[in-house]
């Protein structure tokens, strides 16, 4: 009996440390992918208008904001990071993830809410 209920423990906290382990992992990824953080007014500004975009899943609108984007970038009036970010988006809708682009859109503009 003593045995079974030494291996018992054992197995017992073996699958405590592994769920111990995976809620650590689980915490770390919640942690590192919970925003963007501050964007540029510039980039606000265009995240509002791809809001729209993906909202009404209007192409021709996409491509005419994808130029103003690649436009400020190469003038240095946007930064490679708004600009990847965006630009990540822009490529999600095209694949057809309207909805995915719009509610990650969503979360970064609301990142940008300052309370005080």
């Amino acid at each position: 009996m003593t045995k079974t209920k030494s291996a018992d423990a054992s197995t017992r906290n073996w699958w405590i440390a592994i769920a111990f382990c995976l809620a650590s992992v689980f915490v770390l990824v919640i942690y590192l992918t919970s925003g963007y953080g501050e964007i540029s007014t510039q980039a606000y500004q265009y995240a509002r208008s791809l809001y729209t975009v993906f909202n009404q899943k209007d192409n021709a609108r996409l491509e005419k904001v994808v130029q103003m984007i690649e436009a400020d970038h190469k003038s240095q009036k946007l930064s490679d990071r708004d600009h990847n970010y965006l630009m990540g988006l822009v490529q999600m809708a095209k694949n057809g993830k309207w909805n995915d682009a719009q509610e990650r859109i969503r979360s970064l503009l609301e990142a940008q809410v300052k309370t005080e």
